[in-house]
């Protein structure tokens, strides 16, 4: 298990923002530059490493402002460790559970993830576990508003697949 102010190669861990069977994740920043937060997702159980390595390489080259961009990772590191982008903010569960969306809101959020979901299948890269928990919203769209670029992401690429071997597997 990590801990607050345990260092994962260049970065100190702040707080867990998120776990699950797979591990856990952590906000983070770098341990010379303070202003670089990053989020980090750490398998507890060495069986996960995998998974985090599907994660790793589906998104390796997704650059699209809906998706939550992967910088770097180790999976022979103490721990192994997959870094990603930060995203301040909530996952989209919240605002639906707490009926905090209007209609406009909604389809400004949905026209994100459709605009993210087509950039990975253009990719040939299906998500095949999108909930709300996994579609991030930033801070700046609470305060901007959900029309904003790239303040709705896709994260959690974990069972993510090429679609070539989705077809094979059914």
């Amino acid at each position: 298990m990590a801990s607050v102010n345990q260092r994962v190669s260049e970065y100190v861990l702040l707080e867990k923002i998120g776990s699950g069977a797979f591990g856990e994740v952590w906000k983070a920043r770098h341990h010379v530059w303070a202003d670089q937060l990053v989020a980090i997702k750490i398998p507890t159980d060495g069986d996960y490493v995998r998974n985090l390595q599907r994660e790793g390489a589906a998104l390796h080259g997704l650059v699209h402002p809906n998706i939550v961009k992967a910088l770097g990772f180790d999976p022979f590191g103490d721990p192994p460790y997959l870094t990603m982008e930060y995203v301040p903010g909530t996952s989209l569960r919240p605002l639906i559970r707490d009926r905090k969306l209007s209609p406009d809101q909604a389809v400004a959020i949905l026209r994100q993830i459709l605009a993210g979901l087509s950039y990975a299948h253009s990719r040939k890269l299906i998500h095949r576990d999108l909930k709300p928990e996994n579609i991030l919203i930033h801070e700046r769209a609470l305060r901007d508003g959900f029309s904003v670029e790239g303040v709705v992401k896709i994260g959690d690429f974990g069972l993510g697949r090429a679609a070539i071997d989705a077809e094979k597997a059914a």
